[in-house]
């Protein structure tokens, strides 16, 4: 089993407040860590038939985005 949890080093923001040029640099942040952990144990899995990959893609429950309502529990549709 691969447990992957996303880390970035950016403060969570509203995508119209996020400017163009550091898109790049947050996708890559988020998104190419837990892809090549992935892929590093695709050998391991296919050799023995079998494996689970968990992606944990968010601290919203800790770290709530701007400009979006917290109900305490979970997020609520705007």
């Amino acid at each position: 089993m691969l447990v992957n949890s996303t880390v970035g080093d950016y403060v969570p923001s509203l995508l119209r407040d996020t400017p163009v040029e550091d898109l790049g640099r947050i996708l890559i942040g988020q998104a190419v860590g837990s892809m090549q952990t992935s892929r590093a144990v695709l050998p391991w899995f296919t050799a023995q038939h079998s494996g689970v990959i968990i992606n944990i893609a968010s601290d919203a429950a800790r770290v709530p985005t701007p400009g979006r309502p917290w109900s305490g529990r979970r997020w609520r549709p705007s």
